[in-house]
């Protein structure tokens, strides 16, 4: 199992744990690309255009639903184990999820990203708040967490040092030197930037609205 598989089971028990105890039989996490931190730790997943909810049990693996088509491919494509579904209207889509679920003790976070109509609507009687046990998840972070994390920056350090030569030196030949500038990246920076591409050139590219037409994304 890979480090990143591994971190993800990790953060699943003891998801899992935490819902045993408070006694929720399913946690739907909500998310957008502007707070997508929850669904980040919860699922392992982050949007880049428009809503998304994770509906997770203590066993099965999430079930996914998003607002476009290229989120659902690309949602499928980093875990293939997911259950992963779009729809034009993902909130509605969500509550009749919810509705479905009704025998089942459901409990939703975070708050601050929860449309409003899940936050106050009809079905709100029969959802807990979970906030609250996300946070203490969270905040806590576990041993191997904290390795990754000192990990990551090591690399975030050997990255930055390879790209800020040219700086140093006045940027004089930055184009020629590009090439050699990565081939000096340490390999597990490289793959990190690989890894990225895809995303950043779909975010950059123009992005389909719900009404069919496009324009060019802004971040």
């Amino acid at each position: 199992m890979s480090g990143i598989a591994s971190a993800r089971a990790e953060r699943r028990t003891r998801l899992a744990i935490a819902m045993a105890e408070e006694g929720i039989d399913v946690l739907v996490v909500a998310g957008n690309p502007w707070r997508s931190d929850y669904l980040r730790f919860a699922a392992d997943i982050t949007p880049v255009e428009g809503h998304a909810f994770a509906f997770i049990g203590r066993e099965a693996p999430a079930r996914i639903i998003v607002e476009s088509p290229a989120e659902a491919a690309r949602l499928r494509s980093e875990q293939a184990e997911l259950d992963v579904r779009w729809s034009l209207s993902a909130i509605e889509e969500t509550e009749t999820a919810i509705r479905e679920l009704a025998k089942q003790r459901i409990a939703i976070a975070p708050l601050a990203a929860v449309p409003y109509r899940l936050a106050m609507g009809r079905l709100v009687a029969s959802i807990g708040p979970a906030t609250a046990l996300l946070d203490r998840l969270m905040l806590r972070k576990s041993p191997s967490e904290i390795a990754a994390f000192r990990r990551a920056a090591v690399l975030a350090d050997e990255g930055y040092a390879v790209f800020a030569k040219p700086r140093a030196s006045g940027g004089r030949n930055m184009r020629s030197s590009r090439k050699s500038r990565l081939s000096s990246v340490p390999a597990a920076v490289r793959k990190i930037f690989r890894s990225w591409a895809p995303a950043a050139v779909k975010c950059a590219g123009c992005i389909r609205r719900r009404n069919g037409a496009s324009r060019p994304a802004t971040w």
